[in-house]
């Protein structure tokens, strides 16, 4: 529709396929003689292609300004959809289907490095699993500390979480949230695991063997578990 799709061999043996969009902007799309690279049109919807490469299916469409991006990638184990926002394509979900997924498999899909998004999640391993609610910033500054730099996060909701190294090298997690009754709140994630959350006229302490401690008068032995909204 736009100009002629051209594929192109590369010195290393793989193909390239170069699709132009109204814009005369070119998608780059590269790929190997022993993939099973298919490419489907999509007769209701001009502006869309879709590709399945090596148990990859992705798709690009057109935004509103006539620019080809990726807007999904999935595979058996993932999906990520993307959208754009002030020209720039950006994640805008992310959804994990199987336990044990490589972290460093999503963070190629994505901004940050395996070790940002195991920061940012408070993972200690490499892999993550279906009931996690993994989550990735939409970015991240790095500040000066008395102990080394201190990362800065911002979530998709606006939020922030500061993650502050100690004299010991362990580190403490900050962080900025609004619970399920848009209430403004902070919690703190200490090295040892336990957990404080601070609301205007609330705190409670939670150890990571799960015993809290509740400023409204209620202790007891509970499975606690918070997660950014």
């Amino acid at each position: 529709e736009n100009g002629v799709i051209k594929l192109f061999k590369n010195p290393d043996d793989t193909f390239t396929l170069r699709v132009p969009d109204e814009n005369n902007n070119k998608t780059n799309i590269t790929y190997d003689e022993n993939s099973d690279l298919l490419i489907y049109g999509d007769k209701t919807n001009p502006n869309k292609i879709t590709f399945t490469q090596d148990g990859i299916y992705e798709v690009w469409e057109k935004d509103s300004k006539g620019i080809m991006y990726q807007k999904e990638v999935s595979t058996d184990e993932f999906e990520i959809s993307y959208k754009m926002q002030d020209g720039k394509k950006v994640l805008e979900n992310i959804e994990i289907k199987k336990d044990n997924v490589e972290i460093e498999k999503l963070a190629k899909y994505t901004d940050f490095s395996k070790e940002e998004l195991k920061e940012f999640n408070h993972l200690n391993g490499d892999t993550v699993s279906k009931n996690i609610n993994f989550q990735v910033p939409i970015s991240k500054q790095e500040i000066e500390g008395g102990y080394g730099e201190i990362a800065q996060y911002t979530t998709q909701d606006g939020n922030h979480i500061f993650i502050v190294p100690n004299s010991d090298g362990s580190k403490v997690t900050y962080a900025t949230f609004t619970d399920g009754f848009n209430e403004k709140g902070a919690y703190e994630i200490n090295s040892d695991g336990s957990i404080n959350v601070n609301f205007e006229d609330r705190v409670i302490i939670a150890n990571k063997d799960g015993y809290y401690f509740d400023s409204y008068g209620f202790e007891d032995k509970v499975d606690i578990s918070y997660k950014r909204l």
